[in-house]
């Protein structure tokens, strides 16, 4: 690569355009494919019982060979139009149609439904609707204030010697001190070193636990992590 000392090495992340986006709805993804489907005149042949023009067809087809040779957006779909994703992987584009004329009927039945305004299952949807956009809103602010909470977490536990004595212990980067159990501590031989000035109760995920004391000091040595 040619890189010598001092120089200045620039790395970037190339992120696909969906990973950052909020998580599509099935209905409104649907609703963005008959939106991008062109309809012909009325003299256009239409296609066997689908009741597709052959435009659409047309249409169609090229959605499924792109989503056929890109795995990436395929797999990114998987869990917003499970079926459709299914037929691509089975290369079969008569069940992709099938699919489509059926969430494409029930996109229409919902924006029809919602814009009745006396139809009590209008204002369900509605109500859903709005209650979608709010979790998707919560979502995208969580990513962008708290984007740590959506990492996942390598559980991390080395080899290592406390007082000569060989010990397995866990990693916890948040914690702001050693906790040692008192089977640990009598097998390390280090009971003679608790200063039971410091006993107190402490609080967390198992409940309430009582500390007997504090180890100022010992001995330690890191061998290498498992």
């Amino acid at each position: 690569l040619q890189i010598r000392g001092g120089d200045i090495i620039l790395v970037t992340t190339n992120q696909q355009a969906t990973s950052t986006g909020r998580r599509r709805n099935p209905n409104d993804l649907i609703a963005d494919l008959v939106k991008s489907i062109k309809v012909p005149k009325a003299s256009s042949s239409r296609h066997g019982n689908s009741g597709l023009h052959e435009d659409e067809l047309a249409q169609l087809r090229a959605m499924f060979d792109g989503l056929r040779n890109n795995p990436e957006r395929l797999n990114s779909l998987r869990g917003v139009i499970p079926d459709l994703v299914t037929a691509v992987e089975q290369n079969n584009f008569d069940m992709f149609i099938a699919k489509y004329v059926a969430d494409r009927e029930q996109a229409i039945a919902r924006q029809r439904a919602m814009l009745d305004p006396s139809s009590a299952e209008g204002q369900r949807l509605i109500a859903e609707q709005i209650e979608r956009e709010n979790i998707d809103y919560s979502h995208q602010f969580a990513l962008e204030h708290m984007p740590e909470a959506y990492i996942p977490v390598t559980m991390l536990y080395i080899r290592m010697k406390i007082n000569g004595i060989a010990v397995k212990a866990f990693i916890d980067s948040g914690a702001q001190v050693s906790i040692l159990s008192e089977r640990i501590a009598q097998r390390c031989n280090l009971m003679r070193l608790v200063d039971k000035r410091f006993r107190r109760s402490v609080h967390g995920v198992g409940g309430m636990q009582t500390l007997i004391g504090k180890i100022h000091a010992c001995k330690r040595i890191f061998v290498k992590y498992l």
